[in-house]
């Protein structure tokens, strides 16, 4: 859910990217261009939300409600990725945020469904 729904916000916000290294895209290291630019499309305009933010957080998430002994680990997991793209200078902080915020909120959607099908199984006689 978290994959489909960020490449329809990278489309819907179209962000220039801090740097990268494909395309010869407009960035802001290298060309000083910022901004977002609604509906723009195509790779260089699709940096918010981070896809990589949100697609390591979504499950993450739902590990982090589910096996709550290994909070850590799950925690950890999205602050490496986070982490990485910033200091990789891959995406602005904003985008790396709204990227976490669709990942819980993918998560959040997917727990309610979990648990609607788990209140409709049926009871197993032991």
């Amino acid at each position: 859910m978290a994959a489909v729904l960020k490449d329809q916000l990278k489309l819907v916000f179209g962000r220039t990217w801090t740097e990268t290294f494909i395309d010869n895209n407009p960035l802001w290291i290298q060309n000083g261009v910022y901004g977002f630019w609604p509906f723009h499309g195509g790779r260089g305009w699709a940096s918010f939300p981070s896809g990589h933010a949100s697609v390591i957080s979504a499950p993450m998430a739902v590990l982090w409600s589910r096996v709550r002994s290994l909070r850590w680990l799950w925690g950890a997991c999205v602050v490496i990725v986070a982490t990485g793209l910033f200091g990789a200078d891959y995406h602005f902080s904003s985008d790396i945020l709204a990227g976490i915020l669709l990942g819980i909120f993918c998560a959040a959607v997917t727990l309610v469904l979990i648990e609607r099908q788990e209140s409709r199984a049926p009871l197993q006689a032991k």
